[in-house]
């Protein structure tokens, strides 16, 4: 049986940091809406976390539809980026992989939760958009189901199930325990809210949180019962400071020695 689906994948495995947060700043919803008008698009999701920009599509013609997501992805990304870094799969291939990004297999750390609420999120998105069709409604509800049952059945997801759980944990694992220490926290979008999730049940003694939108940071330091530092303050809260997580969508070096 041939499935009328391809995909083109921009994912941590073969792209920059530099790459991936430039696309970081584009809105799923605007990639969706430029997809969709495409020509020959019949159905189409994008998948967009922080380690991975995804498009679905389903087209009566799956090889001029590769050589118009090949023109759409191309329109994404500079012209020294394009070229491996982009994987092109078709039929099953699709299949297989949107399997293994709902069960964490694809991810950064492997077996991460979040994946599948993002998994979630992009089907909804596309729904209310009017670009998912029944193929494609079957595919994604079909993966999630299958990332509950494999999250269910296995330990895939035991231990440490993000990067910012991973993080943390590579900090205590350094200073011995985060009580009593002073922890700045650089960002304050989703990275940087998850270590913040996971710093919560660390009782450190001081948090603070600095992000260029000080707004931003007032919210998430809020949040932990923390204080935010307005940008232009960060180095003086760096050198008192004895953990510093640095999660932003910066395409520059953020902090250096």
């Amino acid at each position: 049986m041939s499935f009328p689906l391809l995909s083109a994948h921009i994912t941590h495995k073969g792209t920059s940091i530099q790459d991936l947060g430039r696309l970081g700043q584009l809105e799923a919803k605007t990639l969706l809406r430029e997809l969709r008008s495409s020509p020959g698009v019949d159905e189409c999701v994008v998948l967009k976390t922080c380690n991975r920009v995804e498009f679905y599509v389903v087209a009566k013609d799956r090889e001029a539809m590769r050589e118009e997501l090949e023109r759409f992805v191309a329109s994404l990304l500079p012209y020294e980026s394009q070229g491996s870094l982009v994987r092109y799969m078709t039929g099953k291939d699709t299949l297989q992989h949107v399997l293994r990004v709902a069960c964490g297999l694809e991810s950064m750390i492997v077996g991460e939760d979040q994946v599948q609420s993002q998994v979630k999120e992009a089907l909804e998105l596309s729904c209310r958009e009017g670009a998912c069709g029944p193929l494609l409604a079957e595919v994604f509800r079909k993966a999630l189901n299958t990332g509950k049952r494999v999250r269910t059945e296995t330990r895939v997801n035991k231990g440490n199930v993000s990067i910012g759980s991973a993080a943390v944990d590579l900090a205590e694992s350094k200073l011995g325990d985060l009580k009593g220490k002073t922890v700045l926290v650089v960002g304050a979008g989703q990275m940087a809210t998850l270590i913040a999730k996971h710093l919560a049940g660390k009782r450190p003694e001081a948090v603070f949180v600095s992000n260029r939108t000080y707004a931003r940071a007032v919210e998430l330091a809020w949040a932990l019962d923390g204080k935010a530092v307005r940008f232009e303050q960060l180095p003086d809260f760096l050198v008192k400071a004895d953990v510093v997580l640095c999660a932003t969508s910066a395409t520059h070096i953020v902090l250096g020695m």
